[in-house]
């Protein structure tokens, strides 16, 4: 899961390399701006905020997410489900996990919510790769639509996370 989680991030940096937040003078000047203003709060301070905002220009990886989940909508119906509810549960489980908020062992809600997220991106990631080669949209959609086991984890992610996958 964490490592589709972070080839998501690497195959948007690819394929948009001008999706920015901020352009490289503004972000500079963000970073200086925000390390002044602590400078003199603790001696460490500054440097704690220059790191921190070491990649402000890029934008968000929800942003991202949302990005490659509306270049595969029509290519690969479904997999994301409620999007925003999708960047939300890919979002939180790739922090958590990275992060190690949650110090207890995987509970079987965990495990769930894990699979969904690493199944989801497969096929995200397959849609994207898919797409890239020039493959219509139309004819993945057609493809997808008759696949055993995209179908599967569609009828799978309903019952993990109904909230993002609802029911038909």
């Amino acid at each position: 899961m964490l490592l589709l989680t972070t080839v998501a991030a690497g195959l948007h940096r690819c394929l948009y390399r001008g999706d920015v937040r901020f352009e490289d003078d503004t972000a500079r000047e963000v970073r200086d701006a925000a390390a002044a203003a602590v400078s003199s709060i603790h001696e460490k301070a500054e440097e704690a905020v220059r790191g921190l905002l070491g990649h402000v220009e890029d934008v968000g990886y929800g942003k991202r997410l949302a990005r490659l989940a509306a270049r595969v909508d029509s290519a690969v119906p479904g997999v994301t489900g409620k999007t925003n509810r999708w960047k939300s549960l890919v979002s939180d489980a790739r922090n958590e996990y990275a992060h190690r908020l949650n110090t207890e062992f995987l509970e079987d809600e965990d495990f769930d919510r894990y699979l969904t997220v690493a199944l989801s991106l497969r096929w995200l990631h397959t849609g994207v790769l898919l797409l890239q080669a020039d493959i219509s949209a139309e004819v993945l959609a057609a493809g997808f639509e008759n696949h055993e086991p995209y179908q599967r984890f569609l009828a799978d992610a309903r019952q993990w996370q109904p909230r993002v996958y609802e029911p038909n």
